[in-house]
């Protein structure tokens, strides 16, 4: 039952549903805001106007969120889908643009990894192409002009090197990068394995180009078996404070199968591994100015999906057995929210920790709790599943899956319970 609970709150891999229709040209427009600042000279407030497009990447389909608009990649090209108004665009201001090549400023190429991050009138995107002639490029476009800078090659030398897992955030003045590689070779007996594994992360200084390497972590190759090495976790990751998942150790590696089946040459190698306790892993916020590590949290094989939640704000919210918590990538610190018993799946969401609780007739029971009043509601009683499962969420809406489809509700209608204005 926990297993079928915990799935209803991933990522669903359909992407806006009517993204497919024909995307609409548009003269680009930018979010205006004001910033107060006292001047030092008169007691009078200086408005300071600003612009900007996105402040937070989140993993897709919402590759960011500002306002109400939705950030997306569709067909190579950054989109957004204005919830307001409810209509669909390509972040293009050229007239009559096919959106097809690099001569389109939203254009970015690519496969399916490539990830972008829009800060200002910049996009920074990493660039993949993984088939052919491999490609790995971190750039930045003005989504005004087109004009593009090609921040770093990462492209693998070798044609045999494969890279994958990418993961890269920008916070202030500093980019986040984070991704595996291992080369491929082929035995003389025509068996492929994966050699040289590891995972990396890198910090880039955006305003002169240096580079500083965060991670080098070596992963063992054991056929049939996929083995995880330390990583950064880019999303929560600050200037300041690093957000780092350490993987538990074996207390002795697994046999390979040839290995194994020389030593039981009727055994059952896939039974063998199964049955073999997974380490947990463990996180850690580590002070880039200082280097001081602090432990958060620990997670157990069978807590590996439930025990820790999506990040928002730089923000991660995990349980520490029956607690539930929340670290902040931008001091460093946890608070300690709640204790509850038989949590299953928690997510930090407007402010707000969203969770259930298993009961011991095995029925599923729905909260929410307020971060800043302590309120604790519980809502849908007596449904065994999430009527509208949240996903993500604008200033005013929430994105999610309900009824076989994935739809956007107000955040008002949610709380409210008044499921049938989701649209």
């Amino acid at each position: 039952m926990k297993t079928k609970c915990a799935v209803l709150f991933l990522l669903l891999s359909v992407l806006l549903g009517g993204c497919r229709r024909e995307l609409t040209d548009y003269t680009l427009s930018t979010v205006q805001t004001t910033e107060t600042s006292e001047v030092s000279t008169s007691n009078a407030a200086e408005q300071k106007t600003h612009y900007e497009y996105a402040t937070y990447p989140v993993k897709r389909p919402a590759d960011h969120v500002i306002g109400n608009c939705y950030y997306y990649k569709n067909s190579r090209v950054i989109c957004y889908y204005d919830v307001d108004i409810r209509r669909k665009v390509v972040l293009c201001s050229q007239p009559n643009c096919t959106h097809g090549s690099e001569e389109c400023v939203a254009y970015l190429g690519g496969n399916g990894d490539t990830q972008y991050l829009i800060v200002g009138d910049t996009a920074y995107a990493l660039v993949v192409k993984m088939e052919g002639e491999k490609t790995v490029q971190f750039i930045s476009r003005n989504v005004v002009t087109g004009e593009t800078e090609l921040l770093w090659d990462l492209s693998p030398k070798n044609p045999d090197t494969i890279m994958q897992n990418f993961e890269f955030s920008v916070d202030g003045n500093t980019a986040f990068l984070a991704y595996e590689q291992f080369d491929i070779c082929l035995s003389e007996l025509g068996e492929y394995s994966e050699q040289n594994k590891a995972t990396y992360a890198f910090a880039m200084d955006l305003t002169n180009g240096e580079r500083e390497q965060l991670m080098k972590c070596d992963i063992p190759y054991i056929e049939g078996l996929a083995l995880q090495g330390d990583s950064l976790i880019c999303q929560a990751t600050t200037e300041d404070y690093l957000l780092i998942r350490c993987v538990g150790e074996y207390e002795e590696l697994p046999l390979g199968r040839e290995a194994y089946l020389k030593e039981n040459p009727y055994g059952d190698y896939e039974a063998y591994l199964n049955g073999i306790p997974w380490p947990g892993s463990s996180y850690y916020s580590v002070n880039r100015r200082t280097g001081e590590r602090f432990f958060i949290c620990r997670e157990g094989a069978a807590k590996i999906q439930d025990s820790t939640g999506p990040f928002r704000d730089k923000k991660m919210s995990f349980a520490d057995g029956d607690t539930i918590c929340i670290y902040d990538g931008r001091t460093g610190q946890v608070t300690r929210c709640f204790t509850r018993e038989n949590i299953a799946m928690q997510m930090y969401k407007d402010g707000r920790i969203i969770y259930n609780v298993c009961m011991e007739d095995g029925s599923w029971e729905y909260y929410w709790y307020d971060l800043t009043t302590g309120q604790m509601q519980q809502f849908q009683k007596g449904e065994s599943i999430m009527i509208f499962a949240v996903h993500e969420e604008t200033a005013d809406y929430f994105y999610g899956y309900s009824n076989g489809e994935n739809r956007f509700i107000s955040k008002q209608d949610w709380y409210n319970e008044n499921y049938d204005a989701a649209f």
